[in-house]
């Protein structure tokens, strides 16, 4: 059993599947005086790597529902708008500046990796605003020295 080959899969189906070939790659090496060795074997490995990948879904699953309880998310929005709005008065999250800044926050790639940022994405601009809002809020505001100093 594998997952079908589709253009693209949510996230939340990719995990059923997987939940899905496990359970029959288990029912396989229950049953394993039924089928022959090469099979056995196959659906051994095939059950390792794929409770890995569902490990790893899971993981992204949950890192996109990131909680901002207790954390000043529209204190970090008006930075944001500072930063990162180009005079319309809305932060832009996605924004990649073309001066190694990234992000609504204006992250640079070494702030975004020590801060942790690289759980959610590899850099800034990939990241949701709540994602961004959380790697920050772990962070001084004299990271933000002009847009900071006033919150």
């Amino acid at each position: 059993m594998v997952i079908p080959k589709k253009a693209h899969l949510t996230l939340h189906q990719k995990i059923w599947w997987q939940k899905r070939i496990i359970r029959h790659d288990k029912w396989v090496v229950h049953t394993a005086k039924v089928h022959k060795a090469k099979v056995v074997k196959f659906h051994r490995a095939q059950l390792h790597w794929t409770k890995r990948e569902l490990q790893e879904s899971m993981i992204a699953l949950a890192s996109k529902y990131v909680s901002l309880a207790g954390i000043c998310a529209s204190c970090w929005e008006r930075v944001a708008t500072c930063e990162s709005s180009l005079g319309t008065g809305h932060p832009i999250w996605d924004i990649d500046s073309g001066n190694g800044f990234y992000g609504g926050l204006q992250f640079t790639i070494d702030t975004w990796i020590g801060a942790g940022g690289t759980r959610f994405a590899s850099r800034a601009d990939y990241a949701t605003r709540e994602q961004q809002i959380y790697v920050a809020s772990g962070l001084p505001l004299s990271n933000w020295p002009v847009c900071g100093a006033s919150y």
